[in-house]
């Protein structure tokens, strides 16, 4: 294997408190280097919003000030970037021909690979979103100036502070909006009508009629609705068909169902026809619209994933940014920190007369009934930073933002750092997003939803953001991980990601803030919960990530590293280049109390009246299949089916697991599958669900009589094998004295390489079909098969 020299400290100290803010007051300026007007998206005369200026010309100001700052977030250019902000002429005049051809390349993988634009899109509109939460926080627990100048400059700062760190947002609005521009990887093929997305648009459409029963506002009257009556209303009723629905878009979106109860509520409030509203739809026919929507959403293009994030982002316009009584003032919602702040400062135009005497009365004359009537809070934002800009504000307050700047941004770094650090964790057993806690979390909170907390362990989450800073304190070991996700060979990611995993397992991650966080046992799990894990749209990934079980909490925080070196293990590398998914991890790490017991795994038939459930003396044993030594039971349409082996559990606590089994399918309308494990006081304890996605095998399995045979007797072979390729339409079969547990990682990436010439694998002796190994066979659309016939 090729060797990559990289300067390592092992075991690296994390960065300092100073460190921290003066890393994030970098950053922010950089940030707010993007807040410009550059017409790269759209001109003028094409923008979504314009405004007719005083002169007689009419100026964008809306997606004109959208600037293409994912791709160098994403290709670690934004020094590059920032540099090139502050250069005149047409923007991408302002690059070397080797920094454009970087972005042309991330464009064309992202264009060619739905999946992975999608991961893209959501990692940096959640960036935007978690930056909105904690900018809205920090604003309102710092008090605005009383005088009118200092306020008039507080709220500029605040305004163009909001809109850097939204700058990823604004990106990706506009390329899911349509505008063609070299950078955007989103193609529309408007003469396609077979897959449109924009499925949350149908949504927003049919809730409140949905909700019906848990709508109380009416057209700008919220009939004194709060948050008490909406939690009341909220929790999941699993005989409720509303209920049942609310659940289900809280699942997509990772939100509280409260905030889903909320959101209906504020479509029922808003006077225009931008949602729908209640008695629209019959209830049962708007519910049954919503559960085709959720359970049909699938990637197949580009333009599918532009459509569909536009359409989410649309639907997060009537839902709460942070609860609290000011919802219902309108203030609070999603993109608060700019559309609230902005709002203020239009407000300080009237009140405190910011502009230069004569441009005052321009304004108030000509200008601001036009910015009244804007449905777009950002667009009106944008035109009132551009008459800073161009200096229409008195002067004395733009010396105030000059003496002020510096001051301000170095509180608002502090307080970011300090929130962040202040939310390292999160609640396991809570919906959060995806792209915060990765998938296998975002099943934990769901399955304390279905069955109570009371059968969830208590469990934390460190996010996907604390996990990503951690690895970034490292430069040169960041620098690794872009250079793994810039290349499309397959051997230079291998080697790469083998160096990465090796200096990762030679740290241990800081967690003396976050063990005593974790009640119940000296004994913990830890476990992976990545973005790419049990998503809607690229199935399960079971097995390609790693857990660490049982560790003693002296261990914890190396337990977390080799968690997260998983992450670039030969196997997951290989998997996620087969997915077309992105190496820069947006991974999560779940730690909960070790519970030592017997258990297995557990499936829904799809069919709403069976299960399968696989028992062995440890949960993992299941997972991974290398014990053959399994207890199955098999029910559907009333009959049971037992293999015993040896009896590991009883009859009743299988028949309470097969109803749990078949309640979390009634209410997710989808196949499921969960962990669990019995303790020894004989208590359930659900330590995983999922829906189960399956592949697209269909495509793939022919007449036998049509396939080529071929035996793998040894593992050694597949060096051979994965220089010359095997011949089309394969039937694979293994020898018994193959190890598939023990040697998944190189067989896995021989199954990727060869993934569209091998049809079908048939084992010489039975695995369960929820082990590791059954996973990925189902993630490539392999057939598996048993030469005992099961």
């Amino acid at each position: 294997m090729k060797e990559i020299q990289i300067e390592q400290k092992n075991n690296q100290q994390e960065l300092s408190l100073d460190e921290k803010i003066e890393h994030k007051q970098a950053f922010v300026k950089q940030l707010i280097g993007t807040v410009s007007k550059i017409d790269l998206f759209t001109s003028n005369l094409t923008d979504e919003f314009r405004i007719e200026r005083e002169t007689g010309n009419v100026e964008g100001i809306f997606k004109c000030w959208a600037v293409p700052i994912v791709p160098f977030l994403e290709i670690d250019m934004l020094d590059l970037f920032s540099e090139a902000m502050n250069k005149d002429g047409p923007f991408w005049d302002r690059f070397t021909k080797t920094e454009i051809e970087s972005v042309d390349k991330w464009t064309k993988d992202l264009s060619d690979h739905p999946a992975r634009l999608w991961e893209t899109l959501e990692k940096w509109r959640g960036f935007s979103e978690v930056q909105d939460r904690r900018l809205d926080t920090i604003f309102k627990n710092k008090p605005l100036p009383k005088d009118g100048d200092e306020l008039v400059a507080e709220l500029y700062l605040r305004l163009v502070t909001a809109f850097g760190l939204a700058s990823p947002f604004y990106n990706i609005e506009a390329m899911v909006g349509g505008a063609i521009e070299k950078s955007n990887p989103i193609i529309f093929n408007k003469t396609d009508t077979t897959d449109k997305g924009g499925a949350l648009d149908l949504v927003a459409m049919a809730l409140p009629s949905a909700l019906a029963n848990k709508i109380k506002s009416a057209n700008l009257n919220w009939n004194d609705l709060n948050w008490n009556e909406i939690s009341k209303n909220s929790k999941l009723e699993t005989h409720d068909p509303e209920s049942i629905t609310a659940f289900k878009v809280s699942h997509t979106l990772g939100v509280p169902i409260e905030d889903v109860v909320f959101a209906a509520n504020a479509l029922q409030f808003i006077p225009t026809n931008v949602g729908g509203k209640k008695g629209d739809i019959d209830p049962k026919e708007a519910r049954k619209i919503i559960d085709n929507v959720l359970n049909t959403r699938k990637i197949s293009q580009s333009g599918t994933v532009g459509r569909d994030m536009n359409a989410l982002i649309r639907f997060l316009n009537w839902f709460p940014l942070s609860k609290s009584n000011d919802n219902f003032s309108g203030v609070s919602w999603r993109y608060s920190a700019v559309c609230d702040t902005t709002d203020q400062l239009f407000k300080a135009f009237f009140d405190q007369k910011p502009l230069a005497s004569e441009f005052q009365k321009v304004f108030e004359g000509s200008l601001a009934d036009q910015l009244h009537h804007l449905d777009a809070s950002s667009a009106r934002g944008r035109f009132l930073i551009q008459l800073f800009n161009e200096g229409k504000v008195r002067p004395e307050i733009l010396n105030l933002i000059g003496l002020r700047s510096k001051a301000f941004f170095e509180q608002i770094s502090s307080s970011l750092v300090s929130l962040e650090l202040n939310e390292q964790t999160a609640d396991a057993l809570e919906m959060h997003p995806r792209f915060l806690v990765g998938g296998k979390a975002a099943g934990l909170a769901e399955g304390a939803a279905i069955f109570g907390k009371e059968s969830i362990p208590k469990s934390v989450v460190i996010t996907t953001e604390t996990i990503e800073d951690w690895l970034k304190s490292d430069s040169q070991l960041w620098k690794l991980i872009i250079r793994l996700n810039n290349t499309n060979n397959i051997n230079e990611k291998l080697d790469l990601s083998s160096e990465i995993s090796t200096s990762i397992k030679q740290k241990s991650f800081e967690v003396s803030q976050i063990v005593d966080k974790i009640t119940g046992s000296n004994l913990l799990a830890v476990r992976s919960s990545s973005f790419d894990e049990d998503t809607d749209f690229n199935g399960t990934a079971a097995g390609i990530y790693e857990s660490q079980v049982p560790v003693g909490r002296n261990g914890l925080g190396h337990a977390v590293a080799n968690v997260v070196a998983s992450f670039f293990s030969e196997k997951a590398v290989s998997y996620r280049n087969m997915q077309r998914l992105s190496d820069i991890p947006m991974f999560a790490v779940i730690i909960s109390p070790f519970i030592e017991g017997i258990g297995g795994v557990a499936f829904s038939a799809g069919n709403n009246n069976g299960w399968e459930i696989v028992v062995s003396e440890n949960p993992s044993d299941v997972a991974s299949g290398i014990n053959g030594n399994f207890d199955s039971f098999k029910f559907n349409d009333g009959i049971m089916k037992k293999v015993i082996n040896k009896g590991w559990v009883n009859e009743g606590t299988i028949n309470q697991i097969g109803d749990m089994i078949q309640l979390a399918e009634t209410v997710l309308k989808h196949r499921v599958d969960i962990e669990f494990v019995v303790d020894k006081n004989n208590k359930l304890w659900i330590l995983q669900l999922r829906e189960i996605k399956d592949g697209n095998k269909s495509e793939k399995i022919l007449n036998p009589s049509l396939l080529n045979d071929f035996k793998l007797n040894r593992l050694e072979d597949l060096g051979d094998l994965d220089k010359s390729g095997i011949s089309d339409n394969t039937r694979l079969f293994l020898d018994e004295h193959i190890n598939i547990d023990q040697f998944q990682g190189t067989l896995f990436r021989w199954l990727t390489i060869n993934r569209e010439s091998i049809k079908e694998i048939v084992l010489p002796k039975r695995i369960a079909r929820t082990s590791h190994f059954a996973n990925i066979c189902i993630n490539l659309g392999i057939n598996l098969v048993f030469a005992d016939n099961e």
